[in-house]
Parts: structure tokens; C-alpha cells; sequence
């Protein structure tokens, strides 16, 4: 989403994104569906931070998690070996 115009690899990306997640299992005829909205930073092309939640909709099956927060972090060494 942001920046709209790209400049140099430096500046920092902010994307939003909201995936639908489900699961049907054919077996025993159990289901769920999740709705997990989620936001993005890229900063200098080499590291990701997320930060979200998932949020169960419906659900036929026992679950341990059904709802919960996730914060994931990434970082790429560039020419690590040569």
C-alpha cells in the first residue's frame, strides 16, 4: 500500500492484508473457516515484521487454538557466502 511510488530499496514498505483460512476435512465431515487481517512492514528491502490475528467465523471441530495473535519477524543476509 505504501509507499504508492518507489524511490529506493531504503524506504519502507506497509502492506494490509486479510486472508479467509478454512479446512475441510472429507473423513468425518468437520469444517472450520477463520478470517485473519494482518499488517505488514518491509524495512529496507531486507527485514519483514507481521503483526495479526486469526479470529475463528465457524467450526464444526474441536479445536486446541482457534483464535490467537502472531508476530513474526524475517531478515535476509545478502551475500552471506560468496
Amino acid at each position: 500500500m505504501l509507499p504508492k511510488v518507489y524511490t529506493s530499496y531504503n524506504q519502507t514498505n506497509v502492506n494490509l492484508m486479510f486472508e479467509l483460512i478454512g479446512q475441510r476435512l472429507n473423513g468425518n465431515q468437520k469444517s472450520f473457516l477463520d478470517m485473519g487481517p494482518s499488517i505488514q512492514f518491509i524495512v529496507n528491502s531486507q527485514a519483514r515484521f507481521d503483526i495479526g490475528f486469526r479470529q475463528q467465523l465457524y467450526s464444526t471441530m474441536e479445536r486446541t487454538a482457534p483464535n490467537g495473535f502472531i508476530l513474526k519477524f524475517e531478515y535476509l543476509f545478502f551475500n552471506v557466502f560468496k
